[in-house]
C-alpha cells in the first residue's frame, strides 16, 4: 500500500486521497482570498482617486424645469378658470336662450291665434260685404230702355217725375260684327253723370237680368275713361280700333269666348 510522508507524518491508502482533497480545497480558499484582497485593494485605490462630478448644471436644469412646471401649473389653473367661466356663461346663455325660445314660441302662438281670429273676422266681414253688395245690386234699379228712335239704352234709374225719368251713367247697346252685344257710352264726350229721358220718347223699359246688371255696373264704373280718336286716321281704321277695344272688353266681361276675339277680314 502506498505511503506518503508529510511534516513527519506518514499517510497510507485512502487517507492520502482525503489529504489531497483537503489540500486542494485549502489552496482554492487561499486563491479566492488572494483575489478578494486584490479586488479590495483595487477598489480602495479607485475610491481614493474618485472625483465627484460637477452636478451644478443639472441643478440649474432641474430648477428651470421646476420653474417651467410652476408656470405650466399656473397657466393650467388660468385655463381651468376660463373654462369654468365660459361654462358658466354658456349655461346662463343656454338658460336665457331657452327663455327667449319659450317667449318667442308664446309670441308666435299669440300671433297665429290673432291671425286666425283676424282671418275669420275678415272672412266674416268680407262675406258680409259681399252679401251687402249683392243686396245693393239687387236693389239697384237698372233698366233697359227702348226708345222711339230705335236706341237701346241701359241705365240706372235715379229718379222719376211725371214727364221724365232721371237716369245715371247710361250706355247704349249695339250689335257687334260677331253677333254679340256691346256697351258704349250714350254721351261719350260728356262729363255729366245724370240724364233725363222724356217718357214720351220711351217705347218700353224693363229690368235687366242679374248677369247683365253686373256687367253694366263694371262697365259704368269705367265711363270716366273717355275714348279719343286721332283725326289723322281714316274712318275704317278708327272703326276697326274701336271694334277691337269693344271686343276685348266683351271678352274680359265674359260676353264672348276669347277665341272669338281674333277675326279674319277677307
Amino acid at each position: 500500500m502506498a505511503e506518503v510522508e508529510f511534516g513527519g507524518m506518514k499517510f497510507k491508502g485512502g487517507k492520502i486521497f482525503v489529504i489531497l482533497t483537503a489540500l486542494s480545497t485549502l489552496a482554492g480558499a487561499l486563491w479566492g482570498g488572494f483575489e478578494f484582497y486584490k479586488d479590495y485593494v483595487d477598489m480602495r485605490e479607485k475610491i481614493e482617486t474618485y472625483t465627484a462630478p460637477d452636478l451644478s448644471d443639472y441643478d440649474k436644469r432641474i430648477d428651470l424645469a421646476k420653474q417651467k412646471l410652476d408656470m405650466l401649473e399656473s397657466e393650467i389653473s388660468l385655463i381651468l378658470d376660463e373654462v369654468n367661466l365660459v361654462a358658466s356663461v354658456a349655461k346662463e346663455l343656454k338658460n336665457d336662450l331657452k327663455s327667449d325660445v319659450r317667449r318667442i314660441e308664446t309670441i308666435v302662438e299669440d300671433v297665429e291665434t290673432r291671425v286666425k281670429e283676424d282671418s275669420r273676422e275678415n272672412a266674416r266681414d268680407l262675406k258680409t260685404a259681399i252679401d251687402d253688395i249683392e243686396e245693393d245690386m239687387k236693389e239697384l234699379d237698372v233698366r233697359h230702355f227702348k226708345l222711339v228712335n230705335g236706341d237701346d239704352i241701359i241705365a240706372l234709374v235715379a229718379d222719376r217725375n211725371d214727364d221724365n225719368i232721371i237716369i245715371e251713367r247710361p250706355v247704349i247697346v249695339s250689335n257687334t260684327l260677331l253677333g254679340g252685344f256691346q256697351f258704349a257710352p250714350w254721351f261719350p264726350f260728356s262729363n255729366n253723370k245724370n240724364y233725363k229721358i222724356l217718357k214720351s220718347s220711351i217705347v218700353e223699359h224693363v229690368g235687366v237680368a242679374e248677369e247683365v246688371k253686373e256687367t253694366y255696373v263694371k262697365f259704368a264704373l269705367k265711363l270716366k275713361e273717355k275714348i279719343t280718336m286721332p283725326s289723322t286716321k281714316s274712318d275704317i281704321e278708327l272703326l276697326e280700333e274701336y271694334e277691337d277695344k269693344l271686343i276685348n272688353q266683351m271678352a274680359e266681361d265674359g260676353f264672348i269666348p276669347e277665341d272669338k276675339t281674333k277675326k279674319t277680314i277677307h
